[in-house]
């Protein structure tokens, strides 16, 4: 007959504490794993949609070029509101607003090209603060 405090009871509370102990690490590191997981997938889905917001104001600064409604040699902004943006582009009537680009977007027109191999083509260069949605 075994007594109430034999070490084989001793012996099973310690193999049961170890694998809860065990099993609570793993718990945690998986928790730990997927909250990064998630924090890099909406870093990455930011960095999707700042591309996108990015060529859409090429676009647009494509299409106003050619509808001769921008000048060249100038900044454009779409939804224009930290200091950054206000200092890029200073004339408030080449800011604009478009609740469809969750970004600010700042657009470089460049001058027309006189010479070279492409006469009569200027740079359209975009930048996206994807940081402040």
């Amino acid at each position: 007959m075994l007594r109430s405090n034999s070490p084989a009871k001793g012996v099973a509370l310690i193999a049961v504490l170890t694998v809860l102990l065990v099993v609570a690490i793993l718990g945690s590191i998986m928790a730990m794993l997927m909250s990064s997981q998630g924090t890099l997938t909406h870093h990455q889905v930011q960095r999707v949609r700042a591309s996108y917001a990015a060529q859409a104001g090429i676009n647009l600064a494509y299409s106003k070029l050619c509808q001769g409604l921008w000048a060249y040699n100038t900044n454009y902004a779409i939804n224009c509101t930290s200091a950054a943006c206000t200092g890029a582009v200073t004339n408030p009537a080449n800011r604009f607003s478009d609740p469809g680009i969750p970004f600010e977007v700042i657009i470089r027109v460049g001058p027309v090209v006189v010479g070279g191999p492409r006469p009569g083509t200027a740079s359209i260069d975009a930048s996206v603060n994807y940081t402040n949605p």
